[in-house]
């Protein structure tokens, strides 16, 4: 996962903590992805996959987070996905 500032700030987390770790389970704290997480579509179709995601803590605090995957091969590996997410 690769994450901005802006992200990193609002998971209250150091970037370093955050490379490598799933996106659920940093910023959703879910244990298994979301429904609509794009990564499964890239995985299964080779292309990439974005959408938009938001939060709501509170009635004046809305964030809105663009998620992006994409996939990543090489001529004998099999496809992998990276996710970059970022707070817009």
């Amino acid at each position: 996962m690769r994450v901005n500032k802006s992200y990193a700030g609002f998971v209250k987390l150091p970037i370093r903590e955050i490379l490598g770790r799933q996106c659920y389970e940093v910023f959703w704290k879910l244990s298994s992805p979301c429904d609509r997480c794009p990564a499964g579509r890239t995985f299964l179709q080779g292309t990439p996959e974005t959408n938009q995601r938001f939060s709501q803590r509170d009635l004046m605090n809305v964030r809105y987070f663009d998620v992006g995957t994409y996939p990543v091969a090489g001529p004998t590996a099999p496809r992998k996905t990276s996710s970059n997410t970022s707070a817009t």
